[in-house]
């Protein structure tokens, strides 16, 4: 059963890496950290149950420079949510000097034969007193080797928790604004730090109880197995990232920034192209997209949704094929995970709804303003950012109700 639920929540794990990686990439932090924890658990169930000794000499001890950064992680997760920054600075490589020192100890068992590590899986299942002599890492004995990894993973655990404190502390003295659901999400982050320190007090304590009687640390571990529980912990975490992915936005708070130089070139309008011929009536086509956002005023975020509009209206950038959420992200000066917390929340559509409505709403205007005699219907849609004519007439019916050609057919008949 513990087998199985870590390998669930290292595939839930790699779930939420792929479909949150554009919306966050801070993402990765937090599946490596899921992944490193259900590999331990993998690791000590196969060392308890001595049934399978070939996949027990592959976690044995290949995998513990890794287990190393299971704080570090913890620790980049936690400081890029509440900092709403994903950065990664020189000084950052410091928190790396676990898993250095890890992989110089352990690098000449790394390079042994695969047939020794499985005389070793044999020796952990069989004779666990025997195994206790065999050196794993030739900087330090078994005993300092665990007991020194589990450590590390308790103090970024209390680190982590002694950082959400002061965040906490500091938000409530200086009342910054941050998102209605930034208490949701401070409060995964204090789940996530909380567990993490208790698999490494868990660890912790069971190689302390090994290596000072293993044959006791065995029947204690027998009675109380809180892999178990630990196994259904880790395989909620990801869960519920998949269910409320809202905790992965992060807390953005208002922030000042300079609007930045469109990096693409929005071709100017044509006149002649565009406008009606002289003395013609153009009926008025009503406008779908919203002119304001629709989420509370007292977001702290609601000023970058009238931002995203008045960009949009001001200079078409939906026209080029290529519009995207990274040019957004771009021309704004905002990271990424603000504008999808927008496009939810303030705007209340996707990007994806808010570019074709936009799309759509030009091609009204220029259907009507164009002569279709020298113009097809397919160019207009290419004009306004479609890659091909049949995703063009397809949005436009599902918008309009009906075809481009329908549309202007309607439209001259009211005129």
């Amino acid at each position: 059963m513990a087998l199985f639920l870590s390998l669930l929540s290292m595939i839930l794990a790699l779930v939420v890496l792929a479909f949150n990686w554009k919306v966050n990439r801070n993402a990765l932090f937090l599946s490596l950290l899921m992944i490193l924890i259900a590999t331990l658990q993998i690791r000590q169930y196969l060392s308890l149950t001595g049934t399978h000794p070939f996949w027990l000499a592959i976690f044995i001890n290949n995998p513990a420079p890794l287990w190393s950064m299971i704080g570090p992680c913890l620790w980049f997760y936690v400081r890029n949510v509440l900092t709403d920054r994903m950065t990664f600075r020189r000084s950052d490589l410091l928190h790396t000097i676990p898993f250095w020192v890890s992989l110089a100890g352990t690098l000449p068992y790394l390079l042994t034969p695969f047939s020794y590590k499985l005389e070793v899986a044999y020796l952990d299942i069989n004779n666990s007193d025997a195994a206790y002599h065999i050196r794993y890492n030739w900087l330090m004995n078994n005993q300092w080797n665990n007991l020194s990894r589990s450590a590390v993973q308790v103090g970024y655990a209390v680190a982590c928790l002694w950082m959400l404190a002061r965040f906490q502390r500091v938000r409530v003295q200086e009342a910054f604004a941050t998102i209605p659901k930034g208490g949701m999400i401070y409060k995964w982050l204090i789940a996530v730090s909380v567990f993490v320190l208790l698999t490494g007090i868990y660890y912790f304590t069971g190689a302390f109880l090994f290596f000072r009687n293993p044959s006791l640390a065995s029947r204690i571990v027998s009675q109380y197995n809180v892999i178990y529980i630990f196994g259904v912990v880790l395989a909620c975490l990801p869960s519920i990232v998949l269910i409320f992915p809202e905790i992965l936005y992060g807390i953005p708070r208002r922030r000042e920034v300079p609007v930045l130089t469109s990096p693409l070139t929005v071709s100017p309008e044509t006149p002649d192209a565009t406008a009606p011929p002289a003395g013609t009536a153009t009926p008025e086509i009503p406008t779908e997209a919203p002119r304001r956002p629709e989420g509370p005023e007292d977001d702290p975020l609601w000023d970058l949704g009238q931002r995203v509009i008045d960009l949009l209206e001001r200079e078409k950038p939906y026209l080029q094929k290529d519009f995207s959420v990274e040019y957004l992200a771009v021309t704004l000066g905002v990271p990424r995970h603000h504008l999808y917390y927008c496009f939810k929340n303030i705007l209340k559509q996707t990007f994806v709804q808010l570019r074709n409505k936009h799309r759509i709403e030009e091609a009204k205007r220029r259907l009507l303003a164009t002569d279709l005699e020298e113009t097809t219907l397919a160019q207009i849609g290419f004009e306004c950012g479609f890659s091909a004519h049949s995703t063009f007439y397809r949005i436009f019916t599902e918008l309009e109700g009906c075809t481009p050609g329908e549309f202007v057919e309607r439209y001259k008949r009211v005129g």
